[in-house]
């Protein structure tokens, strides 16, 4: 199970659901300057990977505990696209906060008029993808 949310341009929250042979997969994300918040549930006898769109830099916590700390959660990497860990089966709640004006990939964070120029050129639609 891969989870990636894409926020950007007007959009500001999201949630999914997807009814998978191990069981209900559930994403819903809310964000905001330099802060997103992102409740994720993975069903029993499944693992994923969860890709927090957010600057390498971020403070994530999920439940209240640092990424290391936190009970389901291994393999923690900050890249440029932002961070990444595989998860158990289990619910989690991820805040991420930090104080660059920067989002993944070296580009400032969208104005709310953007959304469509990005469309058309070609890069992921705003919103989630969950692929199993």
């Amino acid at each position: 199970i891969l989870l990636q949310p894409h926020p950007g341009g007007t959009l500001v929250s999201a949630r999914a659901k997807l009814a998978s042979p191990q069981g209900e997969i559930v994403s819903a994300w809310r964000s905001a300057p330099r802060r997103f918040d992102w409740d994720v549930i993975v069903p029993a006898n499944a693992t994923a990977t969860a890709q927090l769109p957010v600057p390498s830099t971020a403070r994530v916590t999920e439940g209240g505990k640092p990424l290391h700390r936190a009970p389901g959660i291994s393999r923690i990497a900050r890249t440029r696209e932002g961070v990444t860990c595989e998860l158990a089966s289990g619910r989690y709640r991820f805040t991420a906060e930090w104080t660059d004006k920067k989002i993944p990939g070296g580009q400032a964070r969208p104005r709310a008029d953007s959304g469509k120029r990005q469309a058309r050129s070609g890069k992921p639609m705003h919103g989630l993808l969950i692929s199993t």
